[in-house]
């Protein structure tokens, strides 16, 4: 066990020590892109990059490498492989995205991590391209009723991310900044009620994010302080209660800010 301790540490330190020269290869198919002629094949392989680090980071567990990789990949679908769509703000978007890898990975050599920079840094990018205000959290592990949620949440000011995985969307919650958690009780790996208890327990800061649980089954408590903040079961009435409480949940973040 000791052995394959070690090892894993070792490719960590491998692969932490291999970051700077694979940031300097993006940041270099992303000064190109502007003045390319072949700007779709240009596109996918930085697009590749940036998704095969997103992965990898993760496997050594470095998320906040794939937390900054995640946001960058969204952006880069948004503005989609067309060079028409790719300006000077874009571009210097996506460099301020490397500029971001360099500081994480700074903090990662000196142990020295302070998220809530990166976070805010994150943010800021966020809403230069996004120009609603808030953002918000939907884990379900059913492609119909995300789809039906998404829908609904997107009509009120919430740039809206999507999990069908309680654990990812755990560590994304506990990195990133968001507004609003609407979760149901049945998701893969952690379940709703139990990713709403370690939001809540958590000492990031990160308690105070209002919960939405979604769920088919009666009896669930509201009493304890790992509670979801609002319950909406799945009923006949199921889209209107869960708007009215998005309606509730917005007054209370206006009358906080």
């Amino acid at each position: 066990m000791e052995d394959i301790t070690e090892l894993l540490a070792q490719m960590r330190l491998q692969y932490i020590a291999e970051l700077p020269s694979k940031l300097d290869g993006i940041e270099s198919i992303i000064l190109k892109l502007s003045d390319t002629v072949d700007f779709n094949p240009q596109f996918d392989e930085l697009y590749r990059e940036i998704h095969s680090l997103k992965g990898s980071a993760g496997t050594h567990g470095l998320h906040i490498i794939s937390t900054i990789a995640h946001h960058l990949e969204n952006s880069l679908t948004k503005t989609g492989k067309s060079s028409a769509q790719l300006d000077q703000v874009t571009q210097n978007i996506w460099l301020e995205y490397i500029d971001i890898f360099r500081l994480a990975l700074e903090q990662i050599e000196t142990a020295n991590e302070i998220p809530a920079v990166i976070e805010q840094r994150l943010e800021t990018i966020r809403m230069q391209q996004d120009d609603k205000p808030f953002r918000c959290m939907l884990v379900d592990s059913s492609l119909s009723i995300i789809e039906i949620n998404k829908q609904l949440i997107a009509s009120y000011p919430f740039q809206v991310e999507v999990s069908h995985n309680g654990y990812e969307a755990l560590q994304l919650l506990m990195l990133e900044h968001f507004d609003l958690l609407v979760t149901s009780t049945e998701v893969g790996i952690l379940n709703g009620q139990a990713m709403i208890a370690a939001l809540k327990l958590s000492e990031t800061g990160k308690h105070h994010v209002p919960t939405i649980l979604l769920t088919s089954k009666p009896g669930h408590s509201h009493k304890r302080n790992t509670d979801p903040d609002y319950i909406v079961h799945k009923d006949a009435s199921f889209i209107q209660t869960l708007g009215k409480t998005i309606d509730k949940v917005i007054q209370k973040i206006l009358q906080a800010s």
